[in-house]
C-alpha cells in the first residue's frame, strides 16, 4: 500500500537564491535603520547640549538686564542711608520723618511709598496704602542681622496692593539707626520683563515661597516642546528666571521615535521571515525522507532487489508487485494498493512438497 513518489514531491537541492536575497536585504535594511536610528540619536544629543549651553546664556543675560532695572533704586537708597538729613530724621519724631521721607519720594519716578522707620520701633501697619504687612517686617529682622543687602521681593501679588518692596539699614556700616523702607509699583518690572524676554521660548520669574508653590512674578512666551528649563538667580532679589525653548527637542525624539519603530518592525519582519522558511525547510527534509523511503520499497516490490522483498511486512515471495488503484487510508492520505501473487507461489510448492 505504498503510493509512488513523483518527481514534484521531490526537493530541490540548488541554493534558495530568492530566499537568501530576501534575506539579504532584511539584513541591510535593519543594518540601514539602525545606523540612520543611531547618526540621529548622536546629533540630536550633540544639538541638545548646544541648545543648553544657548540657553543657559541666554537666561544669564536676561538675568542681569532685570537685575539692572532695579540697581538705580538700590543705588538711590544707598545714597540716602548716607546723608546726615536722613540719619537724623530716623532719631526724630513720627511727623519729621514722614515728611523727610515724602521729600525724598518724589526723586524715585515709581516710588508707591518711602518709609523711615527707627529701628525698635517696627510693627505691622495695615491702614497704609500699600501696607506695611508681616513679610516687610521679616525683612526688617533680617536686614537687622546682616549688613549685606536683602534681596527685594514682591508682596500682596495679585492684590490691588500688590508692590515690590526694597530695604536699606542706615547707615551702611555700623551701629544700625534705621531702615529705609520702599514700596515700587511691580508694573515696571513686569513690563521689563516681558520687553527683554527673547521671543524664542517661554520666560518665568518666580520668588520662592516658604511651605508653599513659587509665586510667579511675571512671565512671556509660550513653548510647544518639553525642552528642559534653565535657571538663573537675579541678583539683588529674591527672584530666580527660567528660561524654556521651544521646538528642537521634541522634533529631536519625534525623528528618533520614528527611527526606532522602523527598526523595530523591519527586525521582526525578517525574524517572522526566517521562522517560516526554516519551518518549511525542515518540512520539505522530511518529505524527502519519507520519499526515498518509499522510493526504496517500490524498487524491491518491482523485483529491482531480488530476495529482499522478505523484509517487507505482508509479502510472502519474490516477485514484482502490480499497482492497483489509488485509495485513501485510515489516515486520510492517499495511498496506491499493491498486488502480486505470493499465494500462487506458496501452494505451488506445498504440491511439490507433498509429491515428495
Amino acid at each position: 500500500m505504498i503510493k509512488p513518489p513523483s518527481t514534484r514531491d521531490l526537493p530541490t537541492t540548488r541554493p534558495k537564491r530568492k530566499v537568501v536575497f530576501i534575506g539579504v536585504c532584511v539584513l541591510i535594511a535593519t543594518l540601514l535603520v539602525y545606523g540612520v536610528f543611531e547618526f540621529r540619536q548622536r546629533m540630536g544629543v550633540a544639538r541638545h547640549q548646544e541648545q543648553v549651553v544657548a540657553n543657559q546664556k541666554i537666561v544669564e543675560d536676561l538675568a542681569r538686564q532685570l537685575s539692572a532695572e532695579l540697581e538705580p533704586h538700590r543705588a538711590k537708597l544707598k545714597a540716602l542711608a548716607q546723608k546726615p538729613s536722613i540719619v537724623s530724621a530716623l532719631s526724630a519724631d513720627k511727623v519729621t520723618r514722614a515728611k523727610a521721607a515724602l521729600a525724598e519720594q518724589s526723586a524715585i519716578p515709581t516710588a508707591a511709598l518711602l518709609r523711615l522707620l527707627p529701628r525698635g520701633a517696627i510693627q505691622v501697619d495695615l491702614d497704609s496704602k500699600p501696607p506695611l504687612t508681616f513679610a516687610s517686617v521679616d525683612m526688617l529682622h533680617r536686614a537687622a542681622e546682616s549688613d549685606k543687602d536683602i534681596g527685594v521681593e514682591l508682596h500682596l501679588s495679585g492684590t490691588d496692593n500688590e508692590h515690590l518692596v526694597m530695604i536699606q539699614r542706615v547707615p551702611l556700616r555700623g551701629a544700625i539707626v534705621g531702615f529705609l523702607h520702599l514700596s515700587l509699583n511691580s508694573d515696571e518690572i513686569k513690563t521689563a520683563i516681558i520687553r527683554r524676554a527673547p521671543t524664542t521660548g517661554k520666560v518665568e520669574v518666580r520668588q520662592s515661597v516658604p511651605k508653599s508653590a513659587p509665586l510667579i512674578v511675571a512671565k512671556s512666551g509660550t513653548v510647544n516642546g518639553d525642552f528642559p528649563a534653565v535657571i538663573s538667580e537675579i541678583d539683588g532679589t529674591k527672584w530666580v528666571v527660567s528660561y524654556r525653548s521651544w521646538g528642537s527637542d521634541l522634533e529631536t525624539k519625534a525623528g528618533l521615535g520614528v527611527g526606532r519603530t522602523a527598526m523595530v518592525v523591519i527586525a521582526l519582519l525578517g525574524v517572522v521571515f526566517f521562522v517560516v522558511f526554516f519551518t518549511n525547510r525542515r518540512n520539505e527534509l522530511v518529505m524527502s525522507s519519507a520519499v526515498i523511503y518509499q522510493g526504496a520499497i517500490r524498487s524491491i516490490l518491482e523485483g529491482a532487489h531480488p530476495d529482499l522483498e522478505q523484509i517487507l511486512p505482508g509479502v510472502f515471495g519474490p516477485g514484482p508487485v502490480e499497482f492497483e488503484s489509488t485509495a485513501k487510508s485510515s489516515d486520510g492520505r492517499e495511498v496506491v494498493t499493491g498486488r502480486s501473487r505470493p499465494r500462487e507461489r506458496a501452494d505451488s510448492e506445498d504440491v511439490t512438497v507433498a509429491d515428495g
